[in-house]
């Protein structure tokens, strides 16, 4: 069974211009499909490469659902138009989510909107 969430980013440190090895925080509101809360966020980031076109990013991200915590982990070259699509591997978890394993599916429609959808396979 998947699980689908809107994650809408509420703080930013990134700067205008990144360097290489620069580590940033953002933090998230989560949304349920029908638009009710689902929690928060926070990604852990750092600037991993810097190519011709813009940085490549690897996040750490931690979600506090209403079962508990959900932990995943992703790469994903943050240039060019939106959207933007990544993949992602779910690391972990804590409550209803412990021992939780899969992928995850990440869109950006724009710049401060996430839609993500997990598939965990335990």
């Amino acid at each position: 069974m998947s699980i689908q969430l809107t994650a809408i980013r509420t703080q930013n440190t990134l700067p205008e211009v990144p360097t290489l090895g620069l580590t940033y925080v953002s933090t998230l509101d989560l949304f349920n499909t029908d638009g009710s809360p689902a929690g928060s966020g926070v990604a852990s980031s750092a600037i991993v490469d810097l190519t011709p076109s813009g940085p490549v990013v690897l996040s750490q991200i931690v979600l506090a659902l209403a079962g508990g915590e959900l932990q995943y982990q992703r790469v994903i070259d943050r240039f060019g138009s939106y959207p933007r699509t990544a993949a992602g591997a779910i690391l972990g978890g804590t409550g209803v989510y412990r021992g939780s394993s899969g992928d995850v599916e990440i869109t950006w429609p724009n710049e401060d909107r996430i839609d993500l959808t997990f598939k965990p396979v335990s």
